[in-house]
């Protein structure tokens, strides 16, 4: 399969809510993307029902068992602390042969 149609078969949102309900409605997530430096974006793999499930969800009419719906938005957002630890990394700069707490991410 080549990138475009490996393409097509994804959807990305860059809304948490909507992401955490597909997340809890069995899309597999691929991967989260930066759309630009302050705003991510979940990739999931596209599924026939996916235009239903997000009518869905916007229609209020979705339903998800609350406490599964918690624990995929609290995954979502620790991929989002783990993506800003990374992507936003500094070298630690070594002074006399230690490292400063804020250098290391450590204040």
């Amino acid at each position: 399969m080549n990138i475009e149609n490996e393409m097509q078969d994804e959807y990305r949102t860059t809304d948490l809510s909507l992401a955490g309900y597909l997340l809890v409605a069995g899309l597999p997530l691929l991967r989260v993307d930066p759309e630009d430096e302050r705003r991510l974006s979940f990739v999931f793999r596209d599924d026939p029902n996916r235009s239903n499930l997000c009518a869905g969800f916007w229609n209020d009419t979705a339903s998800v068992p609350p406490a599964t719906y918690f624990s995929a938005m609290r995954r979502l957002k620790d991929l989002i602390k783990e993506y800003s630890r990374q992507a936003y990394r500094v070298p630690i700069r070594r002074t006399s042969g230690h490292v400063r707490g804020h250098e290391a991410g450590i204040d």
